[in-house]
């Protein structure tokens, strides 16, 4: 079955280069296989583990040096690129330490953090790039909405069971809550459904934009509704909350006059957050369905401790205490096979739900140093971009901002499973892309190449109608 949907996406991809070019079947096909695609079906080439994503990425890559776009590609270089490639040399070297680092382990390595960054660096050259865009996204937020609410409603994933493809737990109990089904979608849980899709707003918030400036048609003008419906039927609380803080950052940016109250709410928040942190924790064990009679006494280091879903993010950071204060400048390395837990919580704690503990964990203070420092240079690409409200980059940009922004704070619950990961490395690439466009093309000039004029159009033709020749 992997070899017919490799076969089916490849084939599109170069049918659509062929009589589109090379970065429409990039930009379309990327779009088509994050959002329908099976991310559990994968192909394992030895020790490099290939998914419809890391194919799409290098057929995409591929297609784009045989079918150039005409205008010369910006490829200046940036800080977050010199990041994510000392973060690649780190988590390499740490494989190295801990014996893990076969030949094709490199690959492996690139394949998962830098084929999702570098296609996003190549992936758009000017504004007009996303008018393309705007078809395939919309109708792919439509199809992906209705099968997430089918999902949560009729509780059967419609693909998955066509596949045959069983989830453990996400069939019974952990994959239910306010009496529907989580919807998974594509993806290999819940959460990371809705975190990928959180990360995928920014697209849909900008081809609404686009569309209603263009008085393009209904479906096109509310694929923002299709996007956070299937985003809040994940009924997953940190992408909701994510999709909430996503939201009021592109109004931030949006709305000028509404900064200063906007940002003064904000604060107000996060101190109520960190000083009613107990009534906080509480709240969101209730948000979830448990009650009193869920809580669990377990105990760790001898020491009889309260135990729920909610509480076990916090215990964690008891859990492997002693990992943490030994994890060194490299870490335990990817499988911490190493790293040894009391046996009446070793299967409890197995899964790390926090992605800064276990990159810490895994790849110690170099890991983790140069993944936070990549993650609030991006988001200063992101805000930098998105600052003037006039900007044609705002709203998507904006977005962009939200997402890392709440991400960031809700990835302390939840670890970067490729799932939702490969889309945020994407946007990191992407974001830098459009910042050293910007650079290079200046705002006033940034789709009209020397010695070309725009021919001036009303809404509705300008999008069909190419640049003319003086």
């Amino acid at each position: 079955m992997f070899y017919l949907f490799s076969a089916i996406i490849v084939g599109y991809m170069f049918l659509r280069a062929s009589s589109h070019g090379g970065g429409s079947a990039l930009r379309r096909g990327w779009i088509i296989v994050v959002l329908i695609a099976p991310t559990w079906m994968v192909y394992q080439l030895r020790s490099i583990r290939v998914d419809y994503r890391v194919l799409a990425s290098a057929v995409g890559i591929a297609i784009l040096l045989m079918f150039p776009p005409k205008r010369k590609l910006v490829l200046k270089p940036m800080l977050s690129d010199v990041l994510i490639s000392l973060m690649f040399l780190g988590i390499c070297i740490s494989q190295t330490l801990w014996g893990s680092m076969a030949p094709l382990t490199p690959f492996d390595i690139g394949a998962q953090w830098l084929s999702s960054y570098i296609l996003g660096r190549v992936f758009l050259q000017s504004e007009e790039d996303l008018d393309d865009l705007i078809p395939v996204i919309v109708w792919m937020f439509v199809i992906v909405c209705c099968l997430d609410v089918t999902e949560a409603v009729l509780q059967k994933n419609i693909v998955n069971e066509i596949l045959g493809k069983r989830f453990g737990l996400l069939e019974t109990g952990e994959g239910y809550r306010w009496g529907m089904k989580r919807s998974q979608g594509n993806v290999g849980h819940p959460i990371f459904n809705g975190f990928q899709l959180v990360m995928l707003f920014p697209w849909a918030a900008e081809a609404s934009r686009r569309a209603k400036e263009l008085k393009m048609g209904f479906f096109y003008r509310r694929v923002t509704w299709f996007a956070g419906t299937a985003a809040f039927f994940s009924i997953s609380r940190g992408p909701q909350l994510a999709l909430i803080i996503s939201n009021a950052v592109i109004v931030f940016f949006r709305r000028p006059r509404l900064r200063l109250p906007m940002a003064v709410m904000g604060i107000v928040g996060v101190t109520l957050i960190v000083f009613g942190k107990d009534a906080v924790m509480h709240g969101l064990g209730k948000l979830a369905g448990e009650k009193e009679e869920d809580v669990r006494i377990i105990y760790i280091e001898g020491e009889a401790t309260e135990y729920t879903g909610t509480k076990h993010r916090v215990l964690l950071l008891q859990v492997y205490k002693d990992a943490i204060a030994n994890s060194g400048y490299f870490g335990w390395g990817g499988s911490m096979r190493a790293v040894e837990l009391e046996e009446s919580v070793a299967q409890r704690f197995g899964s790390i739900d926090s992605h800064y503990l276990m990159f810490y964990l895994q790849y110690g203070y170099v890991g983790v140093t140069l993944f936070v420092m990549l993650m609030l240079t991006v988001l200063y690409y992101s805000i930098a971009a998105a600052w003037d409200a006039q900007s044609r980059w705002c709203t998507l940009c904006g977005g962009m901002a939200g997402a890392f922004l709440a991400v960031a704070l809700l990835m302390t619950s939840v670890w970067f499973a490729p799932d939702y990961g490969a889309v945020w490395l994407f946007n990191a690439g992407l974001i830098a892309n459009i910042r050293s466009v910007r650079r290079v093309r200046p705002e006033s000039t940034a789709e009209i190449p020397l010695h070309e004029e725009k021919t001036v159009l009303p809404p509705r033709s300008r999008r069909l109608i190419p640049v003319t020749q003086v």
